[in-house]
């Protein structure tokens, strides 16, 4: 390099700013308590702090301790703050948590029901509610909201409705008992007439009679009864011995019609001989009330309400 050129060099080397060396503000580690570092710049930079700090530097740790929060009252971390949290069944009040009667502020029971505070039970279990209600008796539901009522489909035919105990209840009128269905269907009992004649009645009785007079096998005790029928059988002399008698028919009164029933099988209706088998319908009415036929050589008379089947 010539003497001229050395000139020049060290001329273009003076006038050049020198560079600097590199400086990185966040290796003086500024951020506290695991803080991550972000530099802004080359002069400045910012904390992302953990979720239990807080300060510029993360440098205040949060920690909650036995007066951080008034009494009924849970503290937490979060969002870099300490939250005091009213426990269950306590509301805050200003700077306390105080009982929360849903009773009183509330009034939740509904149609009378009557509100029972349970804030002792509450306090020791968070599932807990903080109230129950007693309902009338013709009311149900959690806040006795629903009230009872009997309807014409609230029970079956031939049964009675009424409310008690938070429940709508079925009961079978007189002379109907519930089946497998549970529908209320005639109460079935049976009483036999037999031979010479023996008289069996409904409750198991036994019994005798050789009188030759009529005798009332069963009617309604109950007038109220429908429909309203009776059975009655008539006894006759046996063999010309007075002492012994026989049944010579039986007779079924119902729907204003009666079904005299020989002992040589002949059937009459309102004193008409008919040929079996037989149906009675009346009118208005499709279905037939009382059919009558001849199986394994006995007369069997059969009502819709199954009264009489002999």
């Amino acid at each position: 390099m010539t003497k001229e050129q050395l000139v020049i060099e060290i001329e273009r080397l003076l006038k050049e700013p020198s560079e600097k060396p590199q400086f990185n503000v966040c290796d003086r580690l500024p951020c506290k308590n695991g803080g991550f570092c972000k530099p802004i710049g080359t002069s400045d930079y910012s904390c992302e702090c953990p979720q239990n700090t807080t300060g510029v530097n993360c440098e205040k740790v949060l920690v909650c301790t036995l007066n951080t929060c008034p009494i009924n009252a849970e503290c937490s971390i979060s969002n870099y703050q300490i939250l005091c949290t009213c426990k269950h069944g306590y509301v805050k009040n200003q700077t306390e948590c105080e009982p929360y009667d849903e009773c009183e502020h509330r009034k939740p029971c509904q149609n009378g029901g009557k509100c029972i505070s349970l804030q002792a039970a509450a306090a020791v279990d968070v599932t807990s509610k903080l109230y129950r209600c007693e309902c009338p008796r013709h009311t149900t539901g959690e806040n006795c909201e629903v009230v009872l009522q009997c309807t014409p489909t609230s029970c079956s035919n031939n049964a009675n409705c009424f409310v008690d105990n938070h429940q709508i209840n079925c009961v079978c009128k007189s002379g109907f008992a519930t089946d497998d269905q549970g529908d209320c269907t005639v109460k079935i009992r049976q009483a036999h007439v037999w031979g010479e004649p023996h008289y069996t009645t409904f409750d198991g009785l036994q019994y005798d009679y050789q009188g030759t007079c009529p005798y009332t096998l069963t009617k309604p005790c109950n007038y109220d009864i429908d429909p309203k029928f009776s059975i009655r059988a008539q006894n006759k002399v046996y063999n010309f011995d007075k002492r012994v008698s026989v049944v010579t028919w039986v007779e079924l009164t119902i729907y204003g019609h009666t079904f005299k029933v020989h002992e040589n099988l002949t059937l009459i209706v309102d004193g008409t001989i008919v040929s079996v088998p037989y149906q009675l319908f009346i009118p208005g009415d499709d279905k037939w009330k009382v059919k009558a036929d001849i199986s394994s050589g006995q007369m069997r008379i059969t009502t819709r309400e199954h009264i009489g089947k002999f």
